[in-house]
């Protein structure tokens, strides 16, 4: 059954007494439901909000730019990690950050932060930043609706490494990840209580040895993960799903 996350405020819930509810979608929610998916009366799809419920709608009727549904049945879901994880990410060639971004969203991650260093390829106008911004939200938009969790990760706006470290530096748990650091992943992690974590991660080639003392004077650590060199849409995915784990989040 197709599923659609929608922020509550961004639906009409009519509720009458004694009735069901009606539930009305308009603008993109309604074309997808209409053109995408070409669902019609009678046809049932499933509505996810950011307030933890799953509704099950029976589509009523389309009109336009509005679908009126009748809402079957909810549930409460409890999909959303209690780790507060971020990712920031060094902007790499191409679309593999829409892999990462897709990868993340699914494994529970709270935000994303593409961040531009030395060795970050693109440089981008701001009319493709905006473009590039909007395609990454509707991914994570998409990826949430996926796996049913009940927020949307949030995508930030492009910024500078050291601005971005300099925003997360209250995190009970701050690293970033350098193949040339002495010092492993499993050893920072292994025993250490924390709610909240970010993990900052290069684009291709990783970050320069600047960039890793910018880190360090705002409390974030570098650390290996092992003899083998990981690709850089690899890294954020292994390594969230590695603290979603320790955490007791999957």
């Amino acid at each position: 059954m197709p599923r659609i996350f929608l922020p509550v405020s961004e639906f009409a819930c009519d509720r009458r007494s004694g009735e069901d509810d009606n539930i009305r979608l308009r603008d993109e929610a309604a074309r997808r439901v209409a053109r995408v998916w070409r669902l019609g009366p009678g046809d049932r799809f499933l509505l996810l909000d950011d307030c933890e419920t799953e509704r099950e709608i029976e589509v009523l009727s389309i009109d336009g730019h509005e679908v009126i549904g009748r809402s079957v049945q909810s549930r409460s879901v409890a999909a959303e990690p209690s780790l507060q994880l971020t990712v920031l990410h060094g902007v790499p060639k191409g679309h593999k950050l829409d892999t990462v971004i897709q990868k993340c969203a699914e494994l529970g991650v709270r935000e994303l932060v593409p961040i531009l260093t030395d060795r970050a390829v693109p440089r981008l106008d701001d009319l493709r930043r905006e473009r590039r911004l909007a395609r990454w939200r509707k991914i994570s938009r998409q990826a949430t609706e996926q796996c049913g969790r009940a927020s949307v990760m949030d995508v930030s706006e492009t910024c500078s490494l050291r601005d971005a470290v300099a925003a997360h530096r209250c995190a009970d748990l701050k690293l970033v990840l350098y193949e040339g650091s002495a010092d492993g992943f499993r050893h920072r992690v292994e025993g250490t209580e924390f709610s909240s974590a970010v993990i900052a991660v290069g684009p291709e080639g990783g970050f320069t040895r600047h960039e890793v003392d910018v880190a360090a004077e705002h409390g974030f650590p570098a650390v290996s993960m092992g003899p083998r060199i990981l690709r850089t849409e690899t890294v954020a995915p292994t390594v969230a799903g590695i603290l979603m784990y320790v955490h007791g989040d999957l």
